[in-house]
């Protein structure tokens, strides 16, 4: 690659991605690397499938660096039995969107990024749903309220794989049970609200310390009743209660329904991460 060397570094990443390809200028000075890994954003991919990244500095490139090292890195993955290859470009990454389509990566899917200011946000204008739906007999309660049930955490497993159904891009694999559980233990247990018809859970929403959405879904029989709509308002007063600015989240861009709820409440949705895919 015009007096770089593409060679295995010495540090493994993790057990999972055990390859990192480096590239070294004349020097032994790193202008670039190359990764893969089984996951994406700490997310399980499909069987057969592994993500890769690439990055070269600024001032190494145009050198045939970045081609060198996602050769490397593409004749890795397949070596360790890929079947498909993924990869994601930020907005502004135009240039590198254009180059692997070149390089035979197709656009999987598009995400939009939202964003809610909670300064801004009154969650007291909606407490007329919250107080209807309670009335026809759904109610709201947080982790935390629901501690003293020894089954609380599987029957949320459960609600959560039968919700990622319907997500378009779900891979389809489910994390442990313990990891599962380990995730929620992380968030604040007043930040985790669960929905219930009668004894029954049918929805829930996760939200990080941060103010991230890390998961929210309801069962498709009680959509298009205001339940989503109600798991974000109470995240929102939670989070307001907590300090916190802002709530962020992240959506598929063919999900019109909760793309068009999160407009609804005020979120301003941009154009996030392009996915690809190489099979």
């Amino acid at each position: 690659a015009q007096g770089a060397d593409v060679a295995m570094s010495s540090r493994i990443i993790d057990q999972e991605s055990p390859f990192r390809f480096v590239a070294l200028d004349q020097a032994g000075r790193r202008v670039g690397f190359a990764t893969r890994a089984r996951e994406l954003y700490g997310q399980p991919l499909k069987p057969g499938q592994q993500t890769i990244e690439v990055f070269v500095e600024p001032e190494a490139r145009g050198a045939g660096i970045g081609s060198a090292l996602l050769t490397a890195i593409e004749q890795a993955a397949r070596k360790d039995g890929a079947s498909s290859l993924v990869c994601s470009t930020a907005p502004e990454e135009q240039d590198a969107l254009a180059y692997m389509l070149r390089r035979g990566y197709t656009v999987h899917h598009e995400m939009l990024d939202g964003k809610l200011d909670l300064t801004r946000f009154d969650p007291s204008v909606w407490r007329p749903t919250i107080v209807d739906a309670e009335a026809v007999g759904y109610r709201f309660t947080t982790l935390l309220q629901g501690q003293d049930d020894p089954g609380l955490l599987q029957n949320l497993y459960e609600l959560d794989r039968t919700c990622s159904e319907d997500i378009p891009e779900w891979s389809g694999v489910m994390p442990s049970f313990e990891e599962y559980a380990a995730s929620l233990r992380a968030c604040d247990s007043e930040a985790i609200i669960i929905a219930w018809c009668g004894d029954n859970l049918i929805g829930y929403m996760v939200t990080e310390p941060d103010g991230h959405t890390a998961m929210l879904g309801v069962l498709r029989e009680y959509r298009g009743k205001q339940i989503a709509l109600i798991l974000k308002v109470l995240t929102a007063a939670w989070a307001k209660r907590k300090g916190l600015k802002e709530l962020a989240t992240n959506n598929n861009a063919a999900s019109e329904a909760i793309i068009a709820l999160n407009r609804k409440l005020g979120y301003v949705m941009r154009f996030g991460r392009t996915h690809l895919i190489k099979h």
